[in-house]
Formats: structure tokens, sequence, C-alpha cells
């Protein structure tokens, strides 16, 4: 077994983003970022060579008994969670 634990990928600030929201690509206070989506997808690539490639932990193709995920409801710990998922 593998347990993964992480945090959410780079995110807009929680506070103080509201007198000027195109500072940060119209995103809104604790969004995730097109940085941290990337950061995710990219931390799943690599997991994906250590896991599939180098470990044989996991199938090369996708099998949903191999994979759970857990995540907070919150729009930025669900994408981070998704952006990971497509690297792996």
């Amino acid at each position: 077994h593998v347990v993964e634990v992480f945090r959410h990928g780079a995110r807009t600030p929680l506070a103080g983003i509201g007198a000027d929201p195109r500072l940060w690509g119209g995103l809104e206070e604790g969004q995730l970022t097109p940085v941290g989506m990337r950061q995710h997808y990219a931390l799943g690539r690599y997991l994906r060579q250590r896991y599939v490639e180098d470990l044989g932990l996991l199938k090369s193709t996708y099998d949903p008994t191999e994979v759970v995920v857990r995540s907070t409801q919150v729009p930025r710990t669900l994408g981070s969670a998704q952006a990971h998922l497509h690297g792996l």
C-alpha cells in the first residue's frame, strides 16, 4: 500500500484581493492558480513514473480498485486532486 498526503497547489491569497482581482488573473481569494494545477499535474507524472514504471505498484491503465482519493469540498483541494490524478 502507498498513502500520499499533500496540500493543495499554489493558490491566490486568502484575503486582500478584493480591490483588484485582475492582479491574480481574475481569480477570487483562495482559488487554485494555473501554477498550482501544473504543480500537481507534474507531481502526478513523477509519481506515475515511480509507482508504475519503477516500482510496479500500479497498473499502467487506470484501475479503480487500486486508487482511493479523499479531499475536502474546497474547490482548491478538489482541483489539486483532479490535476494530480490527471498526471498519474
